[in-house]
């Protein structure tokens, strides 16, 4: 599996006490077994993201002439091998840190899980073109729009990208931890972020953040509600032998009622809400600047609680 994250006591699954490493297995047991899991997971093994995935980011880099956009369908035996990954998978290989509670412990499997895919580097897409083809892994990850008038945009070193985590430099396992994000984002539908403000006992822990990918939401990290992360912890728990027809709330989604969010580029400096230390690269910017800077941001109700309401009563005066 991928390497050891560095400034952590890393242990084997199996070193878990019996009554956690049943809880772990379950909770990972039950997320791949859901359709995104599968579906997410696939993507990685075929070696490219499916067309519809890689535009539904709210910042990527792509044109309406990548080639991308012709990757509409898994390409043979993705699907198979994510299949049959799912059901030899055995949680004993992972490393983890021991001290980390169920949900960090199981975002951190599927970041594992989608890192160990990604190096293995068995993908089945290039066995389909051969490497003159315009399709190759590589040149439609490398692809760049023809040169005009604009400048132009580099490519990310993977289209598995969630735009709020692309400090490849500072990763472990350099690109792979990119994917092992964007994988978290598509499954859970944030990358699981915690509050490490202060030392939390079990009974006060407050929820989770996320941080998701997904257009028309809001690009800065939200926590979750006390239902929404009841229901994730829930599903956690189920049965491993759980009814798969009932509904699965996998991929959660952001509302409105998300009403606590933090700016991503103050998460770690300022709230210190983050998972890994290294995830990300935030600005530096003067506090002296901050609220200019905000000042002349577009504003949006989705990002900025309250903002509707406000909009509202100024309109209200001044009629």
């Amino acid at each position: 599996m991928p390497g050891e994250n560095p400034g952590f006591v890393t242990l084997t699954v199996q070193d878990l006490d019996a009554g956690r490493h049943d809880a772990f297995g379950r909770a990972v047991g039950n997320i791949l077994s859901t359709e995104i899991a599968l579906e997410t997971y696939a993507q990685i093994i075929d070696g490219l993201p499916l067309s519809d995935v890689a535009w539904d980011r709210y910042r990527h880099k792509l044109h309406p002439k990548h080639p991308i956009d012709s990757h509409r369908e898994l390409c043979p035996g993705a699907l198979e091998k994510a299949e049959e990954m799912r059901e030899v998978f055995n949680i004993n290989i992972l490393r983890i840190d021991a001290d980390l509670w169920l949900l960090e412990l199981t975002a951190v499997a599927l970041h594992e899980i989608s890192v160990y895919l990604f190096q293995k580097g068995d993908c089945v897409h290039d066995l389909h073109h051969t490497s003159e083809s315009s399709q190759t892994i590589k040149y439609v990850t490398e692809w760049q729009r023809p040169p005009d008038d604009w400048l132009p945009i580099m490519s990310w070193p993977t289209l598995f990208t969630h735009p709020g985590f692309t400090a490849v430099e500072q990763y472990p396992n350099s690109v792979a931890d990119i994917v092992g994000y964007w994988a978290e984002d598509r499954i859970l539908g944030g990358v699981t972020l915690f509050d490490h403000s202060r030392t939390w006992g079990a009974d006060d822990e407050p929820n989770i953040y996320f941080q998701s990918s997904r257009p028309k939401q809001t690009y800065r990290i939200y926590q979750l509600l006390d239902d929404q992360q009841q229901r994730l912890l829930d599903f956690l728990a189920l049965s491993i032998k759980r009814d798969t027809s009932e509904p699965c709330p996998l991929p959660l989604s952001y509302s409105s009622d998300n009403t606590v969010r933090i700016d991503p580029n103050e998460a770690i400096s300022v709230y210190k809400v983050y998972r890994d230390p290294w995830e990300r690269v935030e600005r530096r910017i003067p506090e002296s600047r901050r609220q200019f800077i905000r000042d002349r941001d577009v504003l949006s109700a989705s990002d900025h609680p309250g903002l509707e309401e406000q909009l509202q009563e100024l309109l209200r005066r001044s009629t």
